[in-house]
């Protein structure tokens, strides 16, 4: 069902959405390894807590290096592992962000006792 299911708004992506037939493809492969893994929910979880940081931290890691790369070279597969790896700082950025900061930072507002 599942598979199904991410086929049709892959193909419904390609149509009406502009993206091409190779980057759903893409999608579809990355798709279908995140859910056939065994520990499906670790790895949510893991986004999951880094997500506040992560929506902080990834415009500017990935429009630094993706247009430092697209400035540089027309090579369209320079451009997917250029986008690969902006994904891979992201993350690495952001869960940094997290320990450094969003981490501290919640342990110390739970340390504050409001008086009603």
């Amino acid at each position: 069902m599942q598979t199904s299911l991410l086929t049709i708004v892959l193909l419904l992506l390609c149509l009406f959405g502009g993206i091409s037939p190779q980057d759903a493809g893409i999608m579809c492969i990355c798709i279908l390894l995140f859910l056939l893994l065994k520990n499906f929910n670790r790895y949510l979880h893991f986004l999951g807590m880094i997500s506040y940081s992560l929506y902080l931290t990834h415009n500017y890691t990935g429009l630094i290096l993706i247009s430092y790369v697209r400035k540089r070279t027309d090579n369209p597969s320079i451009q997917y592992m250029t986008g690969i790896a902006a994904v891979a700082i992201a993350l690495v950025c952001a869960y940094g962000f997290y320990l450094m900061i969003e981490k501290p930072s919640k342990r110390w507002a739970m340390s504050i006792k409001y008086e009603a």
